[in-house]
């Protein structure tokens, strides 16, 4: 299941980029997403994608951490700001539990 979180800012917010801190932790099957999409506009029912990430994989298992995920947006002021990360379906052949499904952890999200 992915992350998705949707934001309203109600006079609108100027922006150009959208930062995601992910926890990647493999033991504990936590990887980063995928795929990162932003989608923004004025009115919550037609949003249009403004930017996607694909992030680097791990190669193999490695520290527990933060990584930082950013996502530049066309510049511009937005009212509705939506998120989506996905996580990896199935675990690679590298890890313990290949096969299974991976998680995605957001603790913070920032706009610039």
């Amino acid at each position: 299941m992915p992350f998705i979180a949707q934001f309203r800012f109600d006079s609108g917010q100027e922006l150009r980029r959208v930062t995601l801190s992910v926890a990647e932790n493999h033991g504990q099957y936590i990887l980063p997403p995928t795929k990162v999409t932003v989608w923004g506009g004025e009115d919550s029912a037609s949003l249009s994608i403004l930017g996607k990430l694909s992030p680097e994989m791990p190669v193999k298992g490695g520290p527990a951490m933060n990584r930082i995920l950013n996502v530049d947006i066309p510049p511009g002021r937005y009212r509705f700001i939506r998120v989506q990360a996905d996580p990896i379906r199935s675990l690679p052949a590298w890890h313990r539990g290949k096969g299974d499904k991976g998680w995605v952890f957001v603790d913070e999200l920032f706009f610039e």
